[in-house]
């Protein structure tokens, strides 16, 4: 468990990163959104895709390094690896800075995406921060947690490529849908499934309880429902892809006919 020393140290650098991310966001709404974007809300969200895609990248990228590079040991709990809680506090600062901004902007997003959006922040500093930097445990699960942020960079693109470039009756934006497709079935249907398993199946079995009694603490008690609530959210999300392609392939079908 962390001292209070290092974790006034690691509130600072998540704040570094908050602040980090924010001037990225005003430097990319100033001088790179396309001119094709009139209203400041698309200007807006433009920004922040290009920075959602560029963290799913550095967290996604660094998780498939970890897992080729044999540096995870899933049924070591309390295992730690140094490196990662680092990039865990890179990822809960922009979790900040994007909630900061979901407030103090405006984008196109609606209600139901914004309140969707905070829970999964919340979801995570409760699942990652917490139990990995905070608590010292689970790291290698974690890891493959975070491939899920596989997902973002082609979730992030529909948007663009909806907006920006052509709509959505060209080639790209129906093959960047499949890629959603895809990327949301390994990594976040089946990946999460497969920590869903670790944590309720066979940590118990290893550690003599579940998670929320080996991490303690309030916030450690609220980890387990915090899975099962992120990993619903997360098959909700599949579904509505699915549901998405399966209409785009239809039209298409039909225009060919």
């Amino acid at each position: 468990m962390m001292n209070i020393t290092e974790f006034e140290r690691s509130l600072f650098r998540i704040f570094f990163w908050l602040i980090f991310n924010y001037r990225i966001f005003l430097t990319i709404r100033r001088y790179y959104v396309p001119n094709i974007l009139k209203d400041d809300k698309d200007k807006n969200y433009y920004s922040l895709t290009l920075i959602n895609i560029f963290h799913a990248l550095v967290m996604g990228f660094k998780s498939l390094e970890l897992i080729y590079g044999n540096q995870l040991t899933i049924y070591d709990f309390h295992n730690r690896i140094i490196v990662w809680e680092s990039f865990v506090e890179y990822s809960v600062g922009y979790l900040l800075y994007d909630t900061y901004l979901m407030f103090t902007i405006n984008t196109p997003r609606s209600n139901n995406e914004i309140l969707l959006n905070l829970l999964h922040h919340i979801f995570i500093v409760i699942l990652a921060y917490y139990s990995v930097c905070v608590s010292h445990y689970g790291s290698s699960l974690n890891v493959i947690a975070y491939l899920s942020e596989l997902t973002a960079p082609f979730t992030n693109l529909r948007w663009i490529f909806k907006n920006v470039y052509g709509g959505t009756d060209t080639k790209l934006y129906l093959v960047n849908g499949i890629f959603i497709f895809i990327t949301f079935l390994l990594f976040r249907v089946m990946s999460l499934g497969y920590c869903m398993y670790i944590i309720f199946i066979i940590q118990p079995s290893i550690s003599g309880g579940y998670t929320g009694n080996n991490l303690g603490g309030y916030l450690g008690y609220l980890f387990d429902p915090s899975m099962i609530c992120f990993y619903i959210m997360n098959l909700y999300w599949f579904t509505k892809v699915f549901s998405g392609l399966k209409s785009k392939i239809h039209l298409k079908k039909n225009i060919v006919r």
